[in-house]
Formats: structure tokens, sequence, C-alpha cells
């Protein structure tokens, strides 16, 4: 699901491993001819996969805030 904090746009998604599900966040920036992808995963393992995709939400505006991505 792609989303847009403080003007900054990401997408978070959950992937599925033994039954358990871990988010990850994606930040995409394009400059002149590059485009560059950051990618973060979450440390916790979810039950479902809207819990893991919450806690990427969360981990990507935190790394907003913190300016860390």
């Amino acid at each position: 699901m792609k989303k847009i904090y403080h003007g900054i746009a990401f997408e978070c998604s959950a992937l599925e491993s033994n039954g358990m599900y871990r988010g990850f966040c994606a930040f995409v920036f394009h400059n002149n001819q590059y485009s560059y992808v950051i990618k973060k995963s979450v440390n916790e393992i979810a039950k479902t996969k809207e819990e893991a995709e919450n806690q990427a939400i969360q981990l990507a505006k935190n790394y907003i805030e913190r300016g860390l991505f």
C-alpha cells in the first residue's frame, strides 16, 4: 500500500513465511536519470498481514520523523 507522510511517499507491504508475516517499507527517490530504492524491514514477526503492514507503516513514519532513511 502506498502512503505519503510529511510529503514523502513510501510503500508498505508484508511477506509471508511459515504462516507468519514480516512487514517492510520502501522509499523511492528520483534524481535526474537515477532512481534510488531504500528498503527497511520490521524486526518483529506478526500473526496477520494487516498487523505486519501497520508495523511497517509505523516504522516508515519513525524513519521519516527522525530523517534516518
